[in-house]
């Protein structure tokens, strides 16, 4: 997400949030917040109120309202487009392995986004060809005797075992 729109939208659910409280709910330094600020604050998208001499409050305008939605519309046009492409490269991968004989597909990963998107995936194949998947834990769950593929969604090459494929890496 864009470290403005993460600002605006921060400030906008917490009016009465400091600096330092934003520069931890943001995960960038002091330094880099302060800047974000001052070019709101010249940009009239947020007024600052200050309370005491250490503290001051932030809160969005409307010019500040209207520039969160454009970097909202931005965002979910961008995330959409990332989604339907990564749904694109896992569908044709599955494809290619269903039309090699396997019919077997394990889900093995975080339940996080990546989990739902593969998993949405995984349901639509499902419809169209004899396909079973089931969700695994570990690895031991895996009842197949035959011919199997296991779907994993890691931050990193998973290299050791041979029937395993990356989403991430396709």
């Amino acid at each position: 997400m864009d470290r403005t729109l993460n600002v605006l939208l921060t400030v906008e659910n917490e009016e009465s949030i400091s600096q330092r409280q934003l520069c931890k709910k943001v995960g960038c330094s002091l330094g880099t917040i302060n800047k974000m600020l001052v070019k709101l604050v010249e940009n009239e998208e947020i007024v600052v109120r200050h309370e005491n001499n250490n503290d001051y409050f932030y809160k969005l305008t409307n010019k500040g309202r209207e520039r969160k939605a454009m970097l909202m519309h931005s965002f979910i046009l961008e995330s959409f487009d990332l989604i339907s492409e990564t749904k694109k490269r896992i569908k044709t991968r599955v494809e290619e392995i269903i039309l090699a004989g396997i019919k077997e597909f394990y889900l093995f990963g975080e339940k996080n986004d990546i989990y739902r998107i593969t998993k949405m995936t995984i349901m639509e194949l499902k419809r169209d060809h004899d396909i079973n998947y089931s969700v695994i834990e570990n690895e031991s769950e895996i009842k197949s005797s035959g011919s199997y593929c296991i779907l994993r969604w890691d931050k990193k090459n998973f290299k050791g075992h041979k029937h395993s494929i990356n989403v991430l890496m396709l």
